[in-house]
């Protein structure tokens, strides 16, 4: 089974559900042959999205915009259809680490608490979920670049590096990607502005399940094996720059 994913997806705005899940099935469709498309929502502080969303539908269903969000045959997902389209929904945690290096936890739907040491945010979780550390502007840099570093060299067994869709073309050297032995992990990791929805679904990955039933486990089995296709391009650095300046001004 061929599944389509988003492994990096805000909904800042709950009212925005909707036209979120347009988008993410638009440009998750480009990709051919994929039997099911799957977006992680990688709940924040800011943005607890899965959160608002799983008791609703464990109580019956619910309705946004015109999707209808049950959950799946395997209770730790929820199917979102409309008509005759059909996406699936995931669990994800993103934290900060006692350093403020920022870890996605795929599979996750539990409290976590914020500022962990990075080796125990690893050997508490990465037998449990897939365990991401994605790329951000500045964030590896300095001392955190040093520590980065050396996660890679005594954990990378424990953790993969994902790349998301706002980092621009020309920052295309990054030493950490070529550090870790393993492929990177697209996520599109849209920020708070206006228009960013639009970008999910646009950098992802593609892999293949055991079986012909989509699960959650097996979803996570997939992607920590690192068996996977990623697409989508970095964006321009007008772009980047006006995203950043954006950014800013919203702070």
């Amino acid at each position: 089974m061929k599944i389509v994913c988003d492994t990096h997806v805000h909904c800042y705005q709950f009212e925005q559900l909707a036209a979120l899940l347009d988008a993410a099935t638009k440009n998750l469709s480009r990709q051919p042959d994929s039997d099911a498309k799957l977006l992680f929502f990688t709940d924040g502080a800011k943005d607890p999205t899965w959160e608002i969303l799983l008791p609703r539908v464990k109580a019956g269903g619910c309705i946004v915009g015109e999707w209808r969000l049950n959950l799946h045959i395997d209770r730790s997902l929820i199917k979102a259809h409309k008509g005759e389209l059909t996406i699936y929904l995931a669990p994800a945690k993103q934290i900060n680490s006692a350093q403020k290096i920022e870890f996605l936890l795929l599979g996750c739907s539990e409290k976590i608490d914020e500022g962990m040491v990075e080796s125990t945010i690893l050997d508490k979780f990465s037998d449990r979920y897939a365990v991401i550390c994605p790329w951000g502007v500045g964030k590896w840099l300095g001392s955190r670049g040093a520590t980065m570093s050396e996660l890679i060299n005594q954990h990378a067994s424990q953790f993969l590096l994902g790349d998301n869709g706002g980092r621009p073309k020309i920052w295309s050297k990054v030493r950490h990607f070529e550090q870790h032995p393993s492929s990177l992990i697209n996520g599109s990791d849209p920020l708070p502005l206006s228009g960013e929805i639009d970008r999910v679904g646009r950098f992802g990955i593609c892999f293949d399940i055991e079986g012909d039933q989509l699960t959650l486990d097996s979803v996570l089995q997939a992607i920590r094996a690192s068996n996977h296709h990623n697409f989508g391009d970095s964006m321009g650095l007008f772009q980047f720059f006006k995203l950043q300046l954006g950014l800013r001004v919203s702070s």
